[in-house]
């Protein structure tokens, strides 16, 4: 691996999973490109949308773009073994080796200016981003109030926030049942699920439980979100096409996510069902050196500390297998001049 142009491992996603799986990487002392993608990336990333976190031990309030922005800045003092470029890739493609134990390029990623990178390892950080409801035809209704701890996507992060306030979900699956049961076992508020004109799709089972708590469901489209779409900001009810008003302070959205698989999928990588990359423990994908962290994996619940966690298990997974290529090639040479 002499070329300037060969990396160990090329991360491609510069939001949460993307940053600390650079940060270790270099901490390794290994060579790494981060690819952190182009504005419109940036803005499709559900990671980049949370305004402030409050169930990480201290770093309470504290928003994820601050915290990428941190660990950017902490990367700059790993001039030499990682280089951080504002933007994206378009192509991912493995490419043959000579020898499938040897460490040396095997994948090649190409970018928005034709550049192309050659890597060891390739680890997607692309990320999802969750299903917005339309409201009269557009998302924009609601993307004002997204993650701005008034319309929330993550009972982990901000079910807390529900406790002795009105509370309205956005869905018509057992996703938002679930959501609206759980809010309700837990804080005792009163639940209404918004099926926005959809069909209901409940099970025997979430239907039992909705009826058993009184959570009220609303089969009317969305006509207009009434309150003030700041952070922390006041949400004062959901107005419906039939001129009601649901009287809710905060609001979940729950109608499943997008995600951003398309170089997993072109690589090879199983998908799961949800299209989601499936991965092992150490957060490698099905196919040899490709690792996926983050929000586009089929791992555990995407959390910011989940992410953390499988960015340092992917990151030494690549130094390992470094390493151990390494003492092989060395063995390989002594043993022929012996």
């Amino acid at each position: 691996m002499d070329s300037t142009n060969t990396w160990d491992t090329i991360v491609i996603g510069g939001g949460i999973a993307g940053t600390a799986v650079a940060q270790r990487a270099a901490m390794n002392n290994d060579r790494v490109l981060l690819l952190l993608g182009d504005r419109e990336t940036k803005r499709k990333s559900r990671s980049l949308w949370v305004k402030s976190m409050h169930n990480i031990p201290g770093l309470h309030g504290v928003g994820t773009r601050q915290i990428i922005k941190d660990t950017l800045s902490h990367l700059e003092g790993y001039g030499e073994q990682c280089t951080v470029l504002p933007t994206k890739a378009t192509r991912v493609q493995s490419v043959d080796k000579d020898d499938d134990l040897a460490w040396e390029a095997a994948f090649e990623v190409t970018d928005e200016e034709g550049l192309v990178h050659h890597g060891a390892s390739v680890v997607l950080c692309t990320g999802m981003m969750d299903v917005q409801p339309e409201i009269g035809d557009s998302i924009k209704p609601i993307l004002r109030y997204a993650n701005q701890q008034q319309v929330n996507y993550c009972l982990r992060c901000d079910g807390h926030l529900t406790k002795g306030r009105g509370v309205a979900t956005i869905g018509h699956g057992d996703g938002a049942g679930w959501t609206a049961i759980l809010l309700h076992e837990r804080y005792g508020s009163t639940q209404h699920i918004l099926l926005n004109g959809e069909a209901p799709e409940f099970s025997d089972e979430v239907l039992e439980l909705l009826e058993r708590y009184n959570v009220i469901v609303h089969p009317q489209p969305i006509q207009e979100v009434h309150g003030k779409p700041t952070h922390h900001g006041d949400l004062e009810g959901i107005e419906l096409a039939d001129g009601s008003t649901v009287p809710a302070e905060i609001a979940f959205v729950s109608l499943g996510g997008i995600v951003y698989n398309e170089f997993a999928a072109s690589l090879g990588c199983q998908l799961d069902d949800g299209g989601y990359v499936v991965i092992d423990e150490h957060g490698e994908s099905t196919i040899n050196n490709v690792f996926a962290v983050g929000d586009v994996t089929s791992g555990p619940m995407k959390q910011v500390y989940t992410a953390w966690e499988y960015a340092v298990r992917a990151a030494d997974a690549i130094n390992a297998r470094k390493r151990m290529a390494r003492r092989r090639a060395w063995s390989k040479e002594h043993k022929n001049t012996a």
